[in-house]
């Protein structure tokens, strides 16, 4: 025989650990999102400390070559 409050019961205790995880699973996207562009910031100053040695290397060897 079904008992419905028990069933019940269940019923909500499910839906409350759907939203714990939902919650938890929500957070984790908050994190990855300020990783990414934590990353991603990382990589354009990389990518633009390596134009300035890059500019830097050009301009000794043409002084080099000029000597």
């Amino acid at each position: 025989m079904i008992n419905p409050k028990k069933e019940y019961n269940k019923a909500k205790a499910g839906r409350i650990h759907a939203e714990q995880i939902l919650n938890a699973l929500e957070s984790a996207r908050e994190k990855l999102e300020e990783s990414m562009k934590e990353i991603d910031d990382r990589v354009q100053e990389v990518v633009q400390q390596k134009k300035e040695f890059e500019r830097l290397e050009l301009k000794l060897l043409n002084h080099t070559i000029s000597l």
